[in-house]
């Protein structure tokens, strides 16, 4: 800690170590314990700098490793969600594999190799070769029923099977160093990490609107953007579910001047944010949820600094929502460096 003393205090203690025996002022003494006493204060005032520089880096990488905790989660818990789907279509599949009539097909085959050379006769004469026609009538219109569904449900295995590769393939993603810029396309990425809370927005009876202004692919850091679009969208649906309103809304917004700036905006029917609340939110280490941390948002703030953009929220107060907007410099890609890279 840095001892401020009062300056008349440190002047006194200077001046009597500078005074002589008979009453008389060393002005080079004194002047020499003026700077020693002033360049100690001056490197403890480094000191303390250094350890708020070191204080303030640790809690962002506390935040940062926060956050990715947070996307590993949230990737794993819909992977999760995901291989239960599988494993109920896998279920009806063989369920439905079991009760086929086709499992008696090759008997059928059998049967027709053995009276291949008097099929007529078999059809006409013999008891269970007058059967063998209308077997045939039945296992086709068995075939007709069993396609859709077979074909429903093998799309919707393919479906989750997909959705797995692209968790998987946003996880690994989280594994790039940071502060790399990419050709991103935000209203894809958007809908993808829309797709990963799906259920968790139906399970609380939200809606999703969305109002995508068209875009080309932008330059962006695609990890810092996806940490803080699943702290906004987490925080938008966790503020409608708790809230008691009828009107369980999200709106998300992109738009841009096409030139200097875009901007994602999120607007919730939430349980709203207080005056008090507002200043503070992105405060490092500030919640109101039991379970919080207080670094999601902070690292928000953070991250879309370091990107040269910034976070804002605004709220009309307790009950009324919350609208948390993102606005990042609008910055194309150029081609020829991406393809060189």
């Amino acid at each position: 800690m840095v001892n401020f003393e009062p300056q008349s205090n440190l002047l006194k203690q200077q001046l009597s170590e500078a005074t002589n025996v008979d009453g008389s002022v060393n002005l080079e003494s004194f002047l020499k314990l003026v700077d020693h006493a002033y360049l100690d204060n001056i490197n403890e005032l480094k000191q303390s700098r250094d350890h708020l520089i070191e204080a303030t880096n640790q809690a962002s990488r506390a935040a940062r490793v926060s956050g990715m905790a947070e996307v590993a989660t949230n990737v794993l818990h819909n992977i999760g969600n995901t291989l239960n789907s599988v494993n109920t279509t896998v279920a009806v599949l063989v369920e439905r594999f079991k009760n086929t009539k086709f499992k008696h097909f090759d008997k059928l085959a059998i049967m027709l190799e053995q009276h291949e050379h008097d099929l007529n006769d078999y059809f006409i004469h013999d008891p269970k070769g007058k059967l063998i026609p209308a077997y045939i009538l039945e296992l086709a219109k068995h075939w007709r029923e069993q396609v859709p569904l077979l074909s429903t449900d093998l799309i919707q295995l393919t479906k989750n099977i997909d959705h797995i590769k692209d968790c998987i393939a946003l996880q690994q993603s989280m594994a790039k160093s940071a502060g790399m810029l990419e050709p991103t396309d935000l209203s894809r990425m958007l809908d993808s990490i829309i797709d990963l809370q799906a259920k968790e927005f139906s399970a609380n009876a939200i809606k999703i609107i969305k109002d995508y202004q068209p875009l080309p692919q932008l330059m962006l850091d695609r990890i810092k953007l996806y940490q803080i679009f699943v702290n906004f969208l987490q925080n938008g649906r966790q503020s409608i579910a708790f809230s008691r309103s009828n009107e369980r809304i999200l709106h998300i917004k992109i738009e841009s001047d096409h030139a200097h700036f875009v901007s994602i905006s999120m607007k919730d029917t939430g349980i709203g944010i207080n005056e008090e609340n507002l200043k503070k939110i992105f405060s490092h280490g500030f919640t109101t949820k039991k379970d919080g941390h207080g670094f999601g948002l902070h690292y928000c703030a953070n991250a879309a600094n370091e990107m040269g953009g910034k976070i804002s929220v605004e709220s009309d107060g307790e009950g009324l929502g919350a609208t948390f907007t993102l606005i990042l410099p609008y910055q194309l890609v150029d081609y020829g460096e991406a393809n060189a890279s």
